[in-house]
């Protein structure tokens, strides 16, 4: 089954895209500016309501600042790379990054949605946190777990696993008190995947002085399930 990898973000208010040969020198810009599957796009925004409403999310929570951006913002733009083929490095999710970060500095930017990630920043945020790690292609800045509600507890689930064409994987439901050990190995298996071309059948996880063994079952459509196993000392 192909996997596609994609990166889209979503940057609110933006007004110019000549910035792309200018801002992404380092990250091999020429190479993805010939290839169709890099879109850019500048479009009116879908009303005054905003459009993270309808994205029915329950754990993207804008600030009140970013709610006022987004009331007083005009437009938006898409970056978004799209693959149906295996890609032999991660350039493009440096490249989206810098993208972002230029649209919205350029663009007197109020917001920036990581739409596959499903993580929401403030531009200062964004570009603080792209300093910071000198690297955009870190598995912990590319990708996140969130926690799904359920009248029995919740689901954890990954968000950004599909840029480097891997299934994300969720969890079966889980008592809420086990919410943060849960995502906290979620999170390390995340990082020990993250340049793999394949899910592993399963991997090991230590979280402070206990061991868990996670197994991960792959499905024809969805997420990969994962089971969590403490293993003996």
């Amino acid at each position: 089954m192909t996997r596609h990898r994609r990166g889209e973000l979503l940057h609110v208010q933006a007004q110019r895209r000549d910035f792309l040969c200018r801002q992404a020198g380092q990250v091999q810009a020429n190479v993805l500016l010939d290839r169709p599957r890099l879109q850019v796009a500048a479009n009116q925004k879908p009303g005054p309501v905003g459009f993270f409403d309808a994205l029915e999310i329950e754990h993207v929570e804008p600030t009140a600042p970013m709610l006022e951006g987004l009331a007083g913002a005009k437009s938006f733009a898409k970056v978004r790379f799209i693959s149906e083929e295996p890609l032999k490095d991660m350039r493009h999710l440096r490249f989206l990054a810098y993208a972002a970060d230029a649209i919205a500095e350029l663009g007197n930017g109020s917001v920036i949605f990581d739409v596959v990630a499903e993580k929401l920043y403030s531009p200062a945020e964004f570009g603080e946190k792209l300093d910071a790690l000198g690297d955009a292609t870190d598995a912990d800045f590319q990708t996140d777990v969130v926690w799904s509600r359920s009248a029995a507890g919740g689901i954890a689930e990954t968000r950004g696993l599909e840029k480097v064409g891997l299934p994300e994987l969720a969890t079966e439901e889980m008592n809420t008190d086990q919410r943060v050990l849960v995502t906290a190995i979620l999170e390390g298996v995340i990082r020990q995947v993250w340049t793999l071309d394949t899910l592993p059948p399963a991997a090991d996880v230590n979280y402070f002085d206990d061991h868990y063994r996670v197994e991960i079952k792959q499905t024809r459509k969805g997420p990969a399930k994962v089971t969590l196993m403490r293993m003996p000392s």
